[in-house]
């Protein structure tokens, strides 16, 4: 009961529920909108994901800079994708982006000296963020989920 007592505790559930939230949108606008079912979507999401924390933890990259670079890299992955699966419909395309998806998890376990495998990353530094750096990375990831989502919802 303590644990939810703690105000860091709600700043990275408002973070994670903001995250959430802007991943359910994409995919309201893909299958709600569009008649697309897209299972690869949270592939794209780890592509991205991955993207940062390796050049974060590895390479020692500035965190914009790399979730700059990691958009970019899912962007591309995800028109890759598109132009591979153009003439795709209905069950096929739905197949063929779970096929996707299971390559990028497949990818992210087997390279474990990179991505860290099945232990995934750890110790991802806070982000410098507002003139310095933050005690609190979920405060950041807050803001954005919070500029992010009605942008996007509307």
């Amino acid at each position: 009961m303590e644990a939810f007592l703690q105000p860091g505790f709600w700043v990275f559930v408002l973070a994670l529920a903001g995250i959430y939230g802007i991943f359910s949108l994409g995919l309201q606008i893909q299958y709600g909108v569009g008649g697309i079912m897209n299972f690869g979507h949270v592939g794209m999401m780890a592509v991205s994901g991955y993207t940062i924390a390796v050049l974060v933890i590895k390479y020692e990259w500035n965190f914009w800079w790399a979730a700059l670079l990691g958009v970019v890299l899912a962007a591309l992955l995800g028109a890759l994708l598109g132009l591979t699966t153009l003439r795709l419909s209905g069950d096929y395309f739905a197949i063929a982006s779970i096929a996707f998806a299971e390559i990028v998890r497949y990818w992210i376990l087997n390279t474990d000296t990179i991505t860290g495998g099945t232990q995934g990353t750890l110790a991802i530094p806070s982000p410098k963020g507002f003139g310095g750096y933050t005690d609190q990375p979920d405060v950041v990831l807050n803001w954005i989920s919070d500029r992010l989502y009605p942008i996007i919802g509307d």
